[in-house]
């Protein structure tokens, strides 16, 4: 195991599970950005279609209202002149009486003079329908739904802000959100005889409204045309913050300033920030274009407070299921959930490691076996003339001169027929190891062939070389003397330098001349030197 644990290489592995924890962050990353960028376009389809819905809901509950008011005032126009009895009255308050029982979706339906004061006046309150006397009614003309109802035209509807119910100048409590819906009344001969009008209870309105937003990822906001929250499903508290002199302040414009700008003055429908989403539409009373699908106003409803709008604003923070976010968290996301990846990871990169290993290992012994002379463990011939040329290039990129040592084993005959051929082995690699041992350390030693030997020598010249020789010559001599061997070690040599300056080298030509050099030193050797110590 020990031995297992010293073949890994610590930054091999390192370096391969940080790889492979690249690729695999990598994948997973654009796996979840893909997913998230579908789910955020399903949820943006999804927000999409819950402010339509909540349009078309809204829509149509107006479009009811309106028509309620309607059928009263032809209901009223019909008996108007009987108003100056008292059975014209009962009618009046008995019809109205059946017809806010019926609904149950209005607070008051009230017929008011044209000068503001109320004739027929009936309310729920607690469930029961209370039909008010003549002495506790009262006169509306200062309210701004009375002027703005007799404002309009005939043929017009009145629609008003939606606020909260007023009653003696107090806000009524508990408190009960308002939409007044009123139609201008004329007798026959066209007169303006006054209004009638419903106060409908908009808090079923609201409670619609953020009943179908609840199923949504999203907070969902109901505002007037001055950007006050009348419903707010994040924060209901801040609803008709307007009618409090102390909370005027409250409002989308100023907690949404950018959303505020592009949904009120730019009538977008979408807009996205950095951490929001927002989607609008402005839904109160419209009339559908359907040849452009553009909303426009209806010419036969006026609305006190302009056009309401349905805001659905999205937090980008919390949507982690469909946000991609900042890369750290995706990044801590998939660290979290994938350990088992990780681990794997490391597995693997371990079992690489020691592959990598193995096979560097097996590339290092071909690449040893390919160059090195198995006899005498220097260069062979193929790769010391490789390495032999890299050096002379290099040398001479510097104008330096080079040199080459033509180098022959001297009585290897002698050895092999006298003492057998295991002592001319033996040598063999003893000189070439007496040669190696003295060189310098960027010269290079090859075996040429059989007894044959070269040294190519960097940054050198003749006497430079022969200073080489000497002291390769000193060491045999050491040797020698010593006794170990059968045999005395003599060796030749021939010197051949490369001029720094020349061009064109062609190492075989100074390999030949050192050769003729060997050659000749060898010619002046005597065979006596040469004697073969048998023991």
């Amino acid at each position: 195991m020990k031995q297992l644990i010293e073949f890994i290489k610590v930054k091999l592995l390192v370096m391969i599970f940080l790889v492979l924890s690249l690729f695999f962050i990598t994948y997973h990353y654009q796996n979840i950005k893909i997913e998230r960028n579908s789910n955020m376009m399903a949820a943006k389809q999804v927000q999409l279609d819950m402010v339509r819905l909540e349009h078309k809901l809204l829509k149509k509950e107006f479009k009811r209202l309106i028509s309620d008011v309607l059928i009263i005032k032809e209901m009223l126009e019909a008996d108007l002149d009987d108003l100056n009895t008292v059975d014209g009255i009962s009618r009046l308050r008995r019809g109205f009486a059946v017809f806010i029982n019926n609904k149950r979706i209005y607070d008051q339906i009230r017929y008011i003079d044209e000068n503001g004061n109320e004739v027929v006046r009936v309310d729920i309150d607690d469930g029961e329908v209370v039909i008010y006397d003549e002495e506790k009614l009262q006169n509306k003309s200062e309210r701004y739904y009375f002027k703005e109802a007799m404002a309009t035209k005939a043929g017009q509807a009145y629609v008003s802000q939606m606020d909260l119910n007023v009653e003696h100048g107090q806000i009524e409590m508990p408190l009960k959100p308002m939409i007044r819906i009123a139609a201008k009344v004329f007798d026959k001969a066209g007169n303006e005889r006054g209004i009638v009008i419903t106060n409908y209870c908009a808090d079923i309105m609201i409670d619609d409204f953020v009943d179908v937003a609840q199923s949504n990822n999203s907070n969902a906001y109901l505002l007037n045309d001055r950007a006050y929250w009348l419903a707010n499903s994040e924060d209901p508290a801040s609803a008709f913050a307007f009618m409090y002199n102390d909370r005027t302040d409250v409002n989308f414009k100023n907690v949404h300033p950018l959303a505020y700008h592009e949904i009120y003055n730019n009538e977008k429908s979408y807009f996205e920030t950095d951490k929001d989403i927002y989607f609008a539409q402005r839904i109160v009373p419209f009339s559908s274009d359907s040849s452009t699908g553009a909303n426009h106003p209806n010419d036969n409803i006026v609305l006190g407070d302009g056009a309401l709008r349905i805001v659905f604003h999205m937090q980008k923070d919390k949507l982690s299921h469909v946000y991609l976010g900042a890369h750290i968290d995706v990044l801590l996301e998939i660290l979290e959930e994938r350990t088992g990846g990780f681990l794997a990871i490391f597995i693997i990169s371990i079992l690489l490691t020691i592959l990598v290993q193995l096979y560097n290992s097996h590339k290092a012994s071909l690449k040893y076996y390919s160059e090195i002379d198995q006899a005498t463990e220097i260069f062979n011939r193929r790769a010391g003339l490789e390495k032999s040329l890299e050096l002379i290039k290099k040398t001479r990129s510097s104008g330096i001169n080079a040199g080459i040592i033509f180098v022959d084993v001297n009585g290897l005959k002698l050895v092999n027929d006298n003492l057998g051929h295991q002592y001319g082995d033996e040598l063999i690699k003893l000189s070439a190891k007496i040669m190696k041992d003295t060189i310098r350390q960027n010269d290079i030693l090859f075996r040429y062939g059989g007894d044959e030997f070269i040294m190519c020598l960097a940054k050198i010249d003749t006497h430079g070389a022969e200073i080489l020789w000497k002291r390769i010559m000193s060491n045999i001599e050491s040797v020698n003397q010593s006794a170990q061997y059968k045999f005395n070690i003599s060796l030749s040599h021939g010197v051949s330098i490369i001029a720094g300056d020349e061009k064109n080298i062609d190492i075989k030509k100074y390999i030949e001349e050192a050769d003729r050099n060997m050659y000749i030193e060898k010619m002046q050797l005597k065979e006596t030197l040469l004697a073969v110590e048998v023991k």
